[in-house]
């Protein structure tokens, strides 16, 4: 999300560029567990804010499954 947000091209960009960067990282960094539909990016006065809330189970053994909560969100000052 860094990534994204540190691209000068993106400062003034819509949600939906924003997004389309988010997808395009997310497939060079090879991550599966997370999409694009679980980022949210809004406007707060000069800022962008985007943001990612999901949620990963895995199956340990047995009847064991642990449940990972994960929720991040960067600020893309404008210029």
């Amino acid at each position: 999300m860094e990534r994204v947000v540190e691209r000068p091209e993106l400062a003034n960009a819509g949600p939906r560029a924003v997004l389309a960067a988010v997808t395009r990282q997310l497939g060079i960094d090879n991550l599966r567990s997370v999409e694009a539909k679980d980022f949210h990016v809004t406007r707060e006065g000069e800022e962008t804010l985007l943001s990612v809330d999901y949620q990963v189970q895995e199956h340990i053994g047995y009847n064991v499954d642990v449940l990972m909560h994960f929720q991040h969100a960067v600020r893309q000052p404008r210029p």
